[in-house]
């Protein structure tokens, strides 16, 4: 049994809570209720409950605060957090300090129940996963739930999936339940417009709103299977044709259910992208690519809307009418150069040109970024497994991007502030020798060392090495070896009572009239007169 632990400043509330569900049947049992926020610390401490269930709004330390404590205590503690009250910020930090549900005032049975089988079954994951690892494996693989979600990502990447396969086929493999009617592809796309999200936010936003999702598609059509991705919430809807003609309905119902979550998540806006339906098993990839085409178009039309395959332009562009091969050159040779600023000012000037275009959709922006970041990659040379990553990290960013705009800004912003980090790690680079030649001469300077030694000792030819040292330096290699031992003399004349002539050869010089006449011509006194300085 997991424990339970319910804190409310109101007594009642707590009641209401512990007589809201069996907690038993669900493998659970409240241990106590507490109404503030000190006594729910100390009893966390004592008793090391698995579930919180807390008020927002407590005397001593409020839902924030103890959920902080708690787990800086016992981090594998799951809250549920519960207020009357719309409070983003307070539903931010929550999430910040890892609250596993937010939960609005009055409370719904069902939701309680939803958000507490959902931790209990991530509790008994990690059990599994720490104990039992091939027997979760086995129970996984049998789960039917997640074999109709196997189905609909092989699908996404093998379209060849449904060659020569029947609905009786599809339904026994996969433990679907499709019937003779219509196909659906949908994709439901929530978005933050706020400047900066967390990213733990907008993972949370996801999760809730494929659950609501689930529910809401699944207690209407026959079959609905969803899965997540990057894209979005990408679902395949499956009933008779009397009940698909209310599809376009049922999805406005749940544009509004997942906008319900802005008491918690601000400015979240909620896009829907349909397919056109199909009767045949074999054309279910057509009503899928169809959504997921369509989705993109919120980039030019804009969040918040439900978008068909009718708001799709039938003049189709490629990226190359937008790249031409002038841009190619131009981009390959700022990357050459190192050119951030022309780079930035190529950017731009594509994205003003793209937004000229009279017939442009979603998905030729999606083209046109994959093949800037595609040119991006040949050109910087990335060949490795780590660096090709980068390219699916990129995908990852656009697809959580609402608009035109914001896709070639956050597109050129990794590009320019690459080509500025290799900037600075070229001069660095550059810098290095020139550093370790000026170590070198430090280490040396009192023995008779020349030009070509030093530059050798870099692995530099003397010629080159001349050019970079005076202009990394300001002065030529005999001028800074001179200064450098200067220095040192000036030194011991300061802080010894060695002679001037042992001074002259301390510092690399045997004739002291050279040395003398070094001397005055750096500091305007001789070697005794400037010892008099200090003596």
């Amino acid at each position: 049994m997991y424990k339970v632990l319910i804190a409310d400043d109101e007594v009642k509330v707590c009641k209401l809570i512990n007589h809201l569900i069996e907690w038993e049947e669900y493998g659970l049992e409240v241990t106590a209720m507490v109404n503030d926020g000190v006594s729910a610390l100390q009893y966390i401490k004592e008793a090391r409950p698995d579930i919180v269930i807390t008020d927002i709004r407590m005397p001593g330390y409020d839902g924030i605060e103890l959920i902080r404590l708690a787990k800086e205590f016992d981090p594998e503690i799951n809250f549920i957090i519960v207020s009357g009250y719309r409070h983003f910020d307070y539903a931010h930090n929550a999430i910040k300090y890892g609250v596993e549900d937010y939960l609005l005032k009055p409370l719904k049975k069902s939701e309680m129940i939803s958000t507490l089988t959902k931790m209990i079954g991530k509790k008994e994951q990690a059990a599994l996963g720490r104990n039992e690892k091939a027997d979760m494996k086995r129970r996984i693989n049998l789960d039917e739930k997640i074999l109709k979600q196997t189905f609909l990502d092989k699908l996404l990447t093998d379209p060849t999936l449904l060659e020569n396969i029947t609905r009786e086929e599809l339904n026994h493999e996969f433990h679907c339940n499709f019937i003779e009617g219509l196909y659906q592809g949908i994709v439901v796309k929530p978005d933050l417009v706020t400047i900066q999200e967390e990213e733990r936010s907008y993972g949370l936003l996801m999760d809730k709103a494929k659950d609501i999702t689930q529910k809401q598609l699944g207690e209407y059509f026959h079959e609905v299977i969803i899965t997540l991705t990057k894209e979005g919430i990408i679902c395949l809807v499956n009933d008779s044709f009397a009940n698909m003609q209310n599809i376009r309905r049922q999805l406005k119902l749940l544009r509004s259910d997942i906008l319900r979550m802005r008491d918690v998540f601000t400015n979240v806006r909620i896009t829907i992208g349909m397919g056109e339906a199909v009767m045949k098993e074999k054309d279910i990839m057509d009503t899928l690519k169809g959504a997921r085409s369509t989705i993109l178009n919120r980039l030019i039309q804009g969040t918040g809307h439900i978008l068909t395959t009718a708001n799709n332009q039938k003049e189709k562009r490629l990226p190359y009418d937008i790249l031409e091969h002038d841009f190619r050159n131009k981009f390959l040779n700022y990357i050459e150069t190192l050119n951030s600023d022309g780079m930035l000012h190529l950017m731009n000037e594509t994205k003003e040109k793209i937004t000229k275009y009279k017939y442009i959709d979603g998905e030729l922006i999606l083209d046109v970024c994959r093949e800037i970041y595609d040119i991006f990659i040949f050109g910087m040379g990335f060949l490795t497994a780590k660096d090709l990553r980068k390219k699916e990290e990129f995908e990852r960013r656009f697809f959580r991007c609402y608009s035109l705009a914001g896709a070639f800004d956050q597109l050129t912003e990794e590009i320019v502030t690459q080509l500025e980090q290799l900037n600075q790690d070229k001069k660095l680079a550059d810098k290095k020798p020139i550093r370790l030649a000026k170590q070198y001469m430090k280490e040396k300077y009192t023995q008779p060392i020349t030009l070509e030694e030093v530059s050798n000792q870099i692995g530099f030819n003397p010629t080159y090495f001349s050019s970079l040292f005076k202009k990394e330096t300001g002065q030529n290699f005999l001028e800074y070896l001179t200064d450098t031992r200067i220095q040192a003399a000036k030194q011991l004349l300061a802080d010894t009572n060695r002679s001037v002539i042992q001074v002259s050869e301390e510092v690399g010089y045997i004739d002291i009239k050279h040395f003398t006449k070094l001397f005055k011509k750096a500091t305007g006194l001789t070697p005794s007169e400037y010892r008099k300085l200090y003596y």
